[in-house]
């Protein structure tokens, strides 16, 4: 396997695809390097590519639903971001990107990947419930988001698990921070 297969296998959307659909992927990826500083995207620009770390790292700050304050994370080597680019009715940036240090990024165009994914229907299903538990988890970002993460008609026994240990997942947020300050970077 290939560096860029590699990285995306530790990618949480892509951990479980199989062998074949994961090169077409790995078809559709390009890797960029970025110096110390670099912003990758900003608020409001519009979201065309997914991208996960391959090396170095990346503030991501995460604008609240609220419009307001901004939820910061260091995103690191197999840390995926860019996710707006597979909401659907959503295409623009939630969030500023900005390198912390030397840093290369794969980048998956948004279109592409959906395209591919709608190829194999409950293959495809499986990487966007795990887009939609990923968003929810590390972003504690609320499950309207990740309900726009699109997915088959029919919701598959995948999708009702990931919607379940992401909804528990919120809960569990929720009830361990009872004051109201922003969850704090993992």
């Amino acid at each position: 396997m290939d560096h860029i297969g590699a990285v995306l296998k530790r990618a949480m959307p892509f951990q479980t695809v199989p062998p074949e659909m994961l090169q077409e992927i790995v078809k559709l990826s390009k890797l960029k390097s970025y110096a110390r500083g670099d912003m990758i995207y900003d608020l409001d620009e519009e979201a065309d590519d997914v991208y996960i770390v391959a090396s170095g790292s990346v503030n991501h700050a995460l604008r609240s639903e609220a419009g307001g304050e901004l939820l910061e994370k260091v995103m690191r080597p197999g840390d995926v971001f860019g996710w707006a680019a597979v909401l659907t009715g959503r295409n623009r940036r939630m969030a500023r990107t900005v390198c912390l240090e030397r840093t290369e990024a794969i980048r998956i165009n948004g279109g592409a990947l959906m395209a591919l994914i709608k190829q194999s229907p409950a293959r495809g299903d499986v990487v966007m419930s795990r887009f939609a538990t990923m968003i929810t988890r590390e972003f504690s970002a609320s499950p309207s988001v990740a309900a726009r993460v699109p997915h088959s008609a029919q919701p598959t026994p995948a999708r009702r698990r990931a919607v379940e240990a992401a909804t528990a997942g919120r809960a569990r947020c929720s009830a361990s921070r009872s004051g109201s300050r922003a969850p704090s970077p993992t």
